[in-house]
């Protein structure tokens, strides 16, 4: 059972309101949407956005004033004009719940954990880049940089080094 984190903060910040309409940027499995559901009962509405086909699948949406769509959030303005979301007459709120789902780590046989032996693909949508390539591909330039800006990893150099020698001398990594 999924449990959506920090909900009545959420809740108590939004204050959804009967007829009220409202976009969840990161849909997962739905535990905010579903909480603003009741809230906004009867005639509001959540608009759904996954990227994750896979997560998307194994929702069942039976709410008809829930909108899935799969996408990502940056795309958000065209997603809400491609699916003529702008017949509200106002969006009351907008929610994007950043954080990476329990699922991502334990289940998703996407690289993201070291629990199991799966491919290093480390992203929650299909196709496009992945760690696998990065790791395997890319200079080691770019591998620093990448460890020191986004990892703050003060041996950044010594890491993608290693990286870098083994995946060209020993093959791969996975």
């Amino acid at each position: 059972m999924h449990i959506p984190v920090l909900l009545n903060e959420v809740l108590e910040y939004l204050n959804p309101k009967p007829g009220e309409n409202f976009i969840d940027c990161t849909f997962g499995f739905g535990g905010h949407s579903l909480a603003i559901l009741e809230k906004n009962k009867p005639e509001g509405t959540v608009i759904g956005i996954e990227q994750d086909k896979e997560i998307l699948e194994k929702f069942t949406n039976k709410n008809k004033r829930l909108d899935l769509v799969e996408g990502n959030f940056k795309n958000l303005k065209e997603i809400v004009k491609k699916n003529e979301f702008f017949k509200f007459n106002k969006i009351s709120g907008v929610l994007f719940d950043l954080g990476v789902s329990s699922w991502h780590f334990d289940k998703s046989g996407r690289g993201f954990s070291f629990q199991t032996n799966e491919p290093l693909m480390m992203n929650c949508s299909e196709g496009g880049l992945n760690a696998e390539e990065i790791v395997n591909q890319w200079s080691k330039e770019e591998l620093i940089r990448i460890f020191r800006e986004y990892g703050e990893e003060r041996f950044a150099s010594r890491i993608a080094e290693l990286i870098y020698l083994n995946s060209r001398t020993i093959g791969r990594y996975y």
